[in-house]
């Protein structure tokens, strides 16, 4: 059979009978398990497989959810360069931690002038 799995689905999931159930049940137990297009039962050992391989093969974090309600941010505004926002820019560390070593010619220079 194929059911569309909610109002929006265009994609149908085809449910068949399974060990000692029928079709009716099986059915009912897949509308009953679907928040989403895919039963969840299903959609959660998916999530889990695909962040043991991400794991295991050492790769990045899980990807951006694929949400359409999700908006992509605006990578330059009208009338905005993107320049005053400081947006897409590096954060500045404004920590008092420990600082790299100065560039040579750079403080030495003028300590020296000053002595």
């Amino acid at each position: 059979m194929a059911l569309r799995s909610h109002d929006r689905s265009t994609r149908p999931l085809y449910i068949s009978v399974g060990h000692r159930m029928s079709l009716e049940a099986a059915v009912r137990l897949t509308c009953c398990c679907c928040r989403f297009r895919i039963p969840e039962p299903v959609r959660q050992a998916d999530i889990c497989s695909r962040e043991h391989i991400r794991k295991s093969l050492g790769l990045p974090g899980p990807p951006t959810p694929r949400s359409p309600k999700a908006q992509r941010p605006v990578a330059c505004p009208k009338g905005d360069s993107g320049e005053s926002s400081g947006e897409g820019q590096p954060p500045q560390d404004h920590s008092p931690g420990p600082r790299t070593a100065p560039r040579p010619g750079s403080q030495e220079q003028a300590g020296k002038d000053w002595q």
